[in-house]
């Protein structure tokens, strides 16, 4: 019989949210959940019916009972709360973008390959059947040969000014967005033997 993954969220931000919904709607075991205050990561388990509460991250990736952490912290965050997990012998699903720079994302997958362990990060559209078609269609040749493409991202958002999207500076807001453009470039456009574009425009539309 298959072992059931046993999750672990690391962070309560609103994705935290979303993700922990979903994961608990589909049927799969989060055990525990870690904030920097126990009181934030005890609120997060009453609503979620965990477990487990820590309060630090450091407690949540020691904890025996889980197999697998989520990161849900802030952009910036994500290569030291990655390699956290990872050292404490856990795999790792990390939030969008995967980190900020390339750098950073190549210290993580070392790690994971050092350490025999899975590190993915949480873009869920590149599972969906459409990619698939998308590749089939440009394959065929029915759209001749395409040597530019133009993508924009369109999504409701907060207006509140203190939505983390709206008070920081424009340029900062890009990670989010334009991640879902760049991946369907690399892998419906270009499918994943060439993850590198020759030519894209990707105007970025908040709206």
């Amino acid at each position: 019989m298959t072992k059931k993954l046993r999750w672990g969220i690391l962070a309560t931000g609103g994705i935290a949210h979303n993700v922990t919904r979903d994961l608990v709607a589909t049927g799969h075991d989060v055990t525990a959940v870690g904030s920097r205050t126990l009181e934030k990561a005890s609120a997060f388990a009453r609503e979620f019916d965990i477990k487990t509460a820590h309060g630090s991250y450091e407690d949540l990736v020691a904890d025996p009972n889980v197999d697998a952490i989520y990161v849900a912290t802030p952009h910036p965050m994500h290569v030291h709360n990655a390699k956290l997990a990872l050292e404490a012998g856990k795999h790792v699903l990390i939030e969008k973008p995967f980190t900020i720079n390339a750098r950073e994302a190549a210290e993580i997958v070392a790690l994971a390959k050092q350490k025999n362990l899975a590190v993915l990060e949480a873009m869920w559209t590149r599972f969906l059947p459409h990619m698939i078609k998308v590749r089939e269609i440009i394959a065929s040749g029915l759209l001749g040969e395409i040597t530019s493409l133009n993508a924009e991202h369109a999504q409701a958002l907060s207006d509140d000014p203190a939505h983390r999207l709206n008070a920081i500076e424009p340029w900062r807001q890009c990670p989010d967005g334009s991640r879902y453009l760049s991946d369907f470039i690399r892998l419906g456009y270009f499918g994943r033997t060439n993850p590198h574009p020759r030519r894209s425009a990707l105007p970025f539309n908040r709206r």
